[in-house]
């Protein structure tokens, strides 16, 4: 077993994984001035790309990878059309203490939570009408929140959209 923070470390390995993600000034409240997210980006904030480039990096070695995201709302993943056969995706959200745990188990076949959280993300904000609505309106997420919801069941009442 290696570790690293870049590809070449990984190139003897018969598996990777890598962890990626968002941190609370990525998608955090207003107390610690990150505020709302305008892109999905992995590296929106910082603009830099580099979990992003790490990523691609690691698939171009062709080797199986489980790609572990963390964070609290949708992550966009350019790099994953790229990734070798035999390899996944993991949307760990923000597991807390036993975290690591618990993916440990997840990858050694230990356990599976396939069930724990069944929906579905966007791939790209481009495939999230509702993301953009949010972010045009002046009136915060309830109007966001109820868009999606008209969206969702056109036949509710008015009373919806205002909700």
């Amino acid at each position: 077993m290696t570790s690293g923070s870049t590809a070449a470390s990984a190139q003897g390995a018969d598996f990777i994984v890598v962890v990626a993600g968002l941190t609370p000034y990525d998608e955090g409240e207003e107390y610690n001035g990150s505020g709302d997210r305008t892109t999905f980006a992995l590296d929106g904030k910082m603009n830099s790309g580099t979990q992003n480039a790490l990523i691609t990096a690691v698939a171009a070695l062709g080797k199986p990878m489980v790609v572990v995201l963390e964070g609290g709302s949708v992550i966009d993943m350019p790099w994953l059309s790229s990734l070798p056969a035999a390899s996944a995706v993991v949307m760990a959200w923000y597991p807390g203490m036993k975290g690591g745990a618990a993916l440990g188990q997840l990858l050694f076949g230990k356990a599976n939570f396939q069930r724990e959280a069944a929906h579905q993300l966007a791939q790209a904000i481009e495939r999230s009408a509702d993301f953009q609505r949010w972010r045009h309106h002046d009136d915060g997420l309830l109007r966001g929140l109820s868009l999606f919801r008209q969206q969702e069941h056109p036949r509710r009442s008015s009373r919806s959209a205002s909700a």
